[in-house]
């Protein structure tokens, strides 16, 4: 069972998902857990999927894109989702180290125009944006992000560019979905006990305090330091997201307050501790359309096979899948 609210009767259910060096080789294995994350994006039943890491490297950059053009192309097949933001042209932003940003979509929904493909010098990865027909009465903005894993002082860099590139010129309606290797700087409101006021605590919790917390790994996402007797402590570093809050963008699972649930640190073998680093930010002027969040931590009923279930998510990736719904209708009031 997932941590979700119910979708509406007019509902776009845009998920993301960090698909752990998706097709990095053509060997069994990697082609197994394909075909079985396949099966469970299927079952996501999704009208919109921003994915990272799609694993793709040549000789050129040319060659580069070409090789990602075509294993987003199987993405795309083993889904039944759209790729193509033109005839030709797949919607993969390539990125600097291997690793692309892409954006796939359902039948019905329809390229609108505005492509971007934001790498180069500006992201360590990549950022896709495309804007989307999905039945509101304008085009939204849907764009797919996977910011560095390391360099803090760079990841927030990153951070204020999501935010150009998500609010620069007449953008109003838009959804930025990714792998923000960060944890979130939204907060959620709260009564007081009183109940006579509000306040507005973070929703995600810092990483854990004390020595027996502590892992290396921590340096790369929290500021680090010590006192005299050499005993260290940390804070949450929050910077690449609080671009995004402190100018009005909102958080899918803060906003409606879902129950917290961490997107990574499930995976066998791995160093980083529980956290929500996969997240689906709202602009300010899509914000009250959001109406669901869920994270996909459960094997779900096969949408295609009758009786069966798909692979259990934490088997298939370092990062669980996740998925915000938004109201059409609820944007169109809001132009």
């Amino acid at each position: 069972m997932t941590s979700s609210s119910a979708r509406p009767a007019r509902g776009i259910r845009f998920a993301s998902y960090n698909m752990m060096n998706l097709l990095e080789d053509n060997g069994e294995v990697a082609i197994g857990r394909f075909e079985q994350q396949c099966k469970l994006i299927r079952a996501m039943r999704v009208d919109v999927l921003a994915v990272q890491e799609l694993i793709a490297e040549g000789n050129t950059r040319e060659d580069t894109a070409r090789l990602a053009g075509h294993r987003l192309s199987l993405l795309a097949e083993g889904t039944g989702l759209r790729y193509e933001h033109a005839p030709g042209a797949p919607a993969v932003a390539i990125g600097n180290q291997g690793f692309h940003s892409a954006l796939l979509w359902a039948d019905g929904i329809r390229p609108a125009g505005n492509w971007y493909s934001i790498a180069g010098s500006s992201f360590w990865h990549a950022m896709a944006m495309l804007d989307l027909d999905v039945g509101a009465s304008e085009p939204v903005t849907h764009a797919s992000v996977h910011l560095r894993p390391f360099g803090r002082e760079h990841r927030a860099d990153e951070g204020e560019r999501v935010l150009v590139a998500m609010t620069r010129g007449t953008r109003r309606l838009g959804f930025v979905a990714g792998d923000f290797n960060s944890v979130s700087a939204a907060r959620v409101r709260r009564r007081t006990p009183d109940g006579a006021g509000e306040r507005w605590p973070l929703y995600d919790p810092d990483y854990p305090a004390g020595e027996d917390n502590w892992h290396p790994s921590l340096a790369s996402y929290c500021h680090v330091s010590s006192d005299e007797t050499r005993t260290l402590s940390w804070t949450t570093d929050r910077r690449p997201t609080g671009h995004l809050e402190h100018t009005g963008l909102r958080d899918a699972a803060a906003l409606i307050d879902a129950p917290w649930m961490p997107t990574v640190g499930h995976w066998s073998g791995g160093d980083h501790p529980d956290a929500r680093l996969d997240q689906i930010w709202a602009t300010s002027a899509a914000a009250d359309a959001v109406t669901g969040y869920e994270v996909i931590d459960r094997p779900l009923s096969a949408a295609d096979e009758l009786g069966e279930v798909t692979a259990d998510p934490w088997t298939l990736s370092d990062h669980l899948g996740i998925v915000a719904t938004y109201d059409t209708t609820a944007l169109s009031r809001q132009l």
